[in-house]
């Protein structure tokens, strides 16, 4: 899903939805790959950008708006385990619901 906070139209907006389904798909897909591993945001953003899935610039914020939409669709669900994160700060974990 894309949340048009910005006000978009036209042929960007086309773009800014198709990106996010796009990244929502490929988030889910790294859940798929790995079925029974408890992931984080920055795991399944470093996953991508090491197969080269996502650009460069693509924004942490969005991987974890595709996590959070595909919970909210019961296709992930959140996990009492954390890892820690890029930040030095210990992180959530998701894992595909079974």
């Amino acid at each position: 899903m894309y949340y048009n906070t910005t006000n978009e139209t036209g042929v960007q907006l086309k773009a800014n939805l198709e990106k996010a389904n796009n990244q929502s798909y490929l988030t889910l897909a790294v859940f798929q790959t790995y079925p029974n591993d408890y992931l984080s945001a920055q795991e399944v953003w470093k996953f991508l950008m090491d197969n080269e899935s996502i650009e460069e610039h693509t924004p942490l914020t969005s991987i974890r708006r595709a996590i959070t939409d595909l919970t909210n669709e019961e296709r992930l669900v959140k996990t009492d385990k954390k890892v820690l994160g890029n930040a030095g700060r210990k992180t959530y974990t998701w894992r595909l619901k079974h």
